[in-house]
């Protein structure tokens, strides 16, 4: 039996704590939250991470977690090292370190190489799912076959299985029937303590995202064109492979009057961007659970979005924003909102709300262990 700590394999997770401004995925602004959860349950949170992240870190830096140094990611053969290399490493530190549980979230080789040091060091592997598109076909259009195959391989090496909504879930009980799995939505600790910024002093419609496919730039470009009068907001920046479609949505935006790019925001700028905007509005393909939602809602904004993107219909059941039938609708949603304080409101209160009653880190860690440890909650 190990000590009380969990380890937690992300390089991204370990950047954002560390320059606090790097474009990192969902899965590391969720572990912040995580993080926090764990500690008040009485858990240590190991971050393992590659040695090159490792060197960054200051030896008197204030984190919520210790980062563990992790095998050079530019050491050795083209995907021979994966084999004679990586995984022996991690698979020493785990056995030195002797964790309770192993987790990794985002589908990818690592999820194969976490399961297999898992089994060999005698450590649960718990995989939390990162986004909707890990249980169809739309896994094709990010990953190559190596990498799903060594995803599929860490899944089925997985004694748990989080995931982040019922999508996911039904998907997952399907293809793994006997498998330990459930629904944890992500965590978030409130922005703020009191009332959230009036509707007559909002000022915008908020948009943040990576450019990319599948956050639907086109869509974006086609609200504001129908909208002229109204502001948008624009926070996010490139991905490393912007493809075309996202490219001339993005040059075309540019052109609008009615429309400003905010740049990238740090994570401590994020609530401050968030706070005065009308609603936060969603043109995504898919997500998982988005945390931007999450942090609209700590300051009391609304999210608009489509039916596509409505995770475990919580938009519509908690009346957390409003969701348009598809992407042509988008605008009507958006006007409901600006024109009827009202509506606003009662919005408004109940994302506070929400994210006090269901999203606190430290209820849904003490989730998370209680059903590693097959107890009811």
């Amino acid at each position: 039996m190990g000590q009380k700590c969990l380890m937690y394999f992300d390089d991204a997770f370990a950047r954002l704590a560390i320059t606090q401004d790097d474009a990192v995925g969902g899965a590391a602004v969720e572990w912040a939250s995580w993080v926090k959860g764990f500690a008040r349950n009485g858990f240590e949170v190991l971050v393992y991470t590659t040695q090159e992240i490792f060197e960054q870190v200051e030896p008197d830096a204030l984190l919520d977690f210790k980062v563990i140094r992790g095998y050079k990611k530019s050491q050795g053969l083209k995907y021979l090292r994966w084999f004679y290399y990586r995984l022996p490493h991690i698979v020493r530190t785990v056995l030195h370190h002797r964790p309770l549980f192993l987790v990794q979230e985002c589908c990818g080789t690592a999820t194969g190489l976490v399961g297999l040091a898992s089994k060999l060091a005698n450590v649960p592997f718990v995989y939390r799912m990162g986004n909707d598109m890990e249980v169809d076909d739309r896994i094709k259009q990010r990953l190559n076959r190596w990498q799903i195959f060594f995803y599929m391989l860490g899944v089925r090496l997985a004694e748990h299985v989080i995931c982040q909504n019922s999508y996911q879930f039904e998907k997952m009980h399907a293809s793994f029937p006997h498998k330990h799995i459930t629904v944890i939505h992500n965590p978030i600790e409130p922005a703020i303590t009191g009332n959230a910024i009036k509707h007559q002093d909002r000022k915008y419609i908020a948009w943040v995202g990576i450019f990319q496919r599948q956050k639907n730039l086109p869509a974006l470009l086609e609200l504001a064109t129908k909208l002229p009068d109204v502001h948008f907001r624009i926070a996010g920046k490139a991905s490393a492979q912007l493809d075309p479609e996202t490219s001339r949505a993005l040059e075309n935006l540019a052109l609008r009057k009615n429309v400003e790019f905010a740049g990238f925001l740090n994570r401590s700028d994020i609530y401050s961007f968030l706070s005065p905007a009308f609603a936060l509005v969603n043109t995504s393909h898919y997500e998982g659970f988005s945390n931007t939602f999450l942090e609209a809602w700590s300051v009391g904004t609304p999210v608009i979005s489509t039916e596509n993107v409505n995770p475990d219909g919580l938009i519509t059941s908690k009346r957390l924003g409003l969701i348009a039938k598809d992407h042509q609708e988008l605008a009507h949603s958006v006007m409901s909102i600006i024109q009827n304080e009202e509506l606003f409101d009662t919005l408004s209160k109940n994302c506070i709300l929400a994210v006090s009653e269901l999203f606190s880190p430290s209820s849904l860690a003490q989730r998370f262990v209680s059903f590693i440890e097959k107890r009811d909650f």
